[in-house]
């Protein structure tokens, strides 16, 4: 296909390569609007001149993935500043190695060349990322993850035009947590809060500033969970009342930062509340997983899965670490049986809606287990089962590429700094 003709580009090019070549080739180009590209710190050849060089005016939709050296903060700056109208923009800055770098005395020059002066990582995603972002684009979807976030973004978080907001990990949340009188019109709300959780009742406050209209919300925290906590969601139930037509996925978890254990944020007592309240197509739930010696997978502590059938999508997200870790060992398809049975029997009147069952979490590629389910009726005479699932073992890529379903809750994970997947961000 000639160049000029390409207008979508999802490539992981992996550690190794450097993606100086690939963006000098795509720069420029009149049709390309719509590119995902690792970075990965590969990007240090890059002169001053070759980054002011870059130029992708014809960019509406940007993923950038491991995003975590000077370099990779100002290249990303060239592809937003140089974007006539971006609408999506989607970046993953890889804490574990962005929060250590100091800036080299030697770098003073380059950043001052291009963004101005900057006194460190902090200032030089200030200059050169938020600002850009402020004042160039109106986005529709923002997703931010690792960031230091600041309040240039605010205007942004509260404009007329966004409708989805991933903040996952970032620090100095409070900095663009709207206050009542900023009504915010968003459609998708997806945070992953750090441990301090003193920013918790501006949280509140954000969720209580939508606008009625939300489909999905995830609200995972990560805490210190003693014995007496209790796991109930901690924000008013008016939250809720305003969604109650509208909402469709829903996920609010748990994870004590020095056990991994993960814990629902509802109670179970409360789960079939939510159910009955709002018309959800995907929910995700914690759950007691185990691999016992026959290397069969069993579940310790059973849920009432009929009160999911209504769903389209289910997410399972095994309670410990070592069990998440695991779920590339063994068998699923025995207690899936098991609890999809538990479904069938309690459904008496409809065949139950539920198409997916996922286990596990985005961040554990090689431990992520996707299953598609079919269901047929039971005609035997008297039989105590009226509907029949048949389970198929299958993959993300796949589902993603022979279903319709929108996986909206694919995106909540407490694993930040993720392994490049292959899985396509963009339809």
């Amino acid at each position: 296909m000639p160049k000029d003709r390409l207008s979508t580009l999802e490539w992981n090019i992996g550690y190794t390569f450097s993606p100086l070549s690939v963006l000098k080739s795509l720069s420029n180009l009149d049709n390309l609007s719509t590119l995902r590209i690792t970075l990965a710190s590969q990007c240090g050849s890059f002169s001053v001149a070759e980054i002011q060089a870059l130029d992708f005016k014809s960019l509406e939709r940007l993923c950038l993935e491991a995003v975590y050296s000077p370099q990779d903060v100002l290249v990303a700056r060239a592809m937003i500043r140089t974007a006539k109208s971006l609408s999506f923009l989607h970046i993953d800055f890889w804490s574990r190695y962005l929060n250590k770098v100091t800036l080299p005395k030697t770098w003073d020059g380059y950043f001052e060349t291009i963004v101005g002066r900057v006194e460190s990582m902090e200032d030089a995603f200030r200059k050169g990322i938020h600002q850009e972002l402020a004042i160039r684009h109106q986005l529709t979807v923002l997703y931010l993850q690792n960031a230091t976030l600041d309040k240039s973004l605010l205007p942004l978080i509260t404009s007329n035009t966004l409708r989805s907001l991933s903040l996952r990990n970032c620090t100095k949340l409070e900095s663009v947590m709207p206050i009542e009188e900023q009504p915010l019109k968003l459609k998708e709300l997806n945070l992953l809060l750090k441990e301090e959780l003193w920013t918790l009742p501006r949280t509140e406050s954000m969720i209580m500033c939508l606008e009625p209209g939300l489909t999905t919300l995830i609200v995972m925290d990560q805490f210190i969970i003693l014995p007496s906590d209790e796991f109930e969601f901690p924000l008013k139930l008016e939250w809720a009342e305003k969604h109650r037509d509208t909402l469709r996925n829903l996920a609010l978890a748990r994870m004590d930062i020095h056990s991994s254990r993960i814990c629902s944020l509802v109670k179970l007592t409360r789960e079939h509340e939510l159910m009955e309240v709002f018309r959800l197509n995907e929910f995700l739930l914690p759950l007691k997983l185990k691999l016992d010696e026959s290397n069969q997978w069993t579940c310790t502590e059973p849920a009432n899965f009929a009160q999911y059938a209504d769903l389209e999508t289910l997410y399972l997200l095994p309670i410990k670490e070592e069990g998440r870790k695991k779920l590339a060992e063994g068998s699923l398809l025995g207690v899936l049986g098991e609890l999809l049975m538990d479904m069938g029997k309690g459904c008496r009147k409809t065949l139950p809606n539920l198409k997916c069952i996922i286990v596990g979490q985005r961040g554990y590629p090689e431990a992520l287990r996707v299953f598609k389910i079919n269901w047929i009726e039971n005609d035997l005479c008297g039989a105590k089962q009226k509907y029949l699932a048949t389970i198929y073992e299958s993959t993300m890529v796949a589902m993603m590429a022979k279903t319709d379903l929108p996986f909206k809750l694919y995106w909540a994970s407490f694993i930040t700094d993720f392994a490049v997947e292959t899985t396509p961000i963009f339809s």
